[in-house]
């Protein structure tokens, strides 16, 4: 009977010709990992939680928002970065600027109230031994709200929408103590969404923004 022997000789060549740069990709793919496993593991962790305050403004109205944040820090001693979450509420309401409405007790023109929260993302540089310098971004989704306060039936009346929000920030930090920050941070938000509250829109609702907060870790 005669044998076939053309299909392994030609894969038998193949190999020949090509082991050598399959090895060194397998050999450089190892040492990738095992370069990038060390350098994570140098890297050091740590965590914050930062209450904080920020002005800013909607519908053209001066207003406060009240918050807090958490984030998870991963760096060396000049370079960090941070990913966490931060939820902020308006401390107060605001006239909305829009036309009255007919209510039992007359034409009133809408309060509004606003909170949102979401994924912040930030980079920190150490530029002296007390001082950081941080840009960031916050993605959030928003809810506002249109109150019409009537004395009868005594209950309010809402209006209420979603907007989503993208707030680039920049800040500096100084070290209070090993464990407390003290942060300040200018920003502005941008806003976007569907629909509108009777004439409010997404342009309304963007503003600058600046904040005061204090950072309790040690990072």
């Amino acid at each position: 009977m005669k044998r076939i022997v053309g299909s392994n000789r030609v894969d038998r060549k193949a190999w020949q010709k090509w082991r050598h740069v399959v090895l060194y990709g397998v050999c450089v793919f190892i040492g990738v990992i095992v370069n990038v496993s060390t350098i994570f593991a140098q890297l050091t962790h740590a965590a914050f939680f930062q209450p904080m305050l920020k002005s800013t403004a909607m519908v053209g109205q001066s207003t406060i928002f009240g918050g807090a944040r958490f984030g998870w820090v991963m760096g060396n001693d000049i370079h960090k970065f941070v990913v966490g979450a931060s939820y902020h509420a308006m401390l107060n309401t605001v006239p909305s600027n829009l036309p009255p409405t007919l209510t039992p007790r007359g034409l009133l023109s809408p309060d509004l109230h606003s909170n949102y929260g979401g994924l912040e993302i930030e980079y920190i540089h150490r530029v002296m031994p007390l001082w950081d310098f941080s840009v960031g971004v916050m993605l959030a989704g928003a809810g506002t709200t249109l109150a019409i306060k009537e004395d009868i039936p005594n209950k309010p009346v809402y209006f209420s929408q979603n907007w989503n929000y993208w707030e680039p920030h920049i800040g500096v930090q100084y070290a209070l103590t090993t464990w407390c920050k003290a942060d300040i941070q200018c920003s502005y938000r941008f806003v976007s969404g569907t629909g509108n509250h009777y004439t409010i829109t997404a342009d309304n609702l963007q503003a600058w923004a600046v904040s005061i907060g204090v950072r309790f870790g040690r990072y």
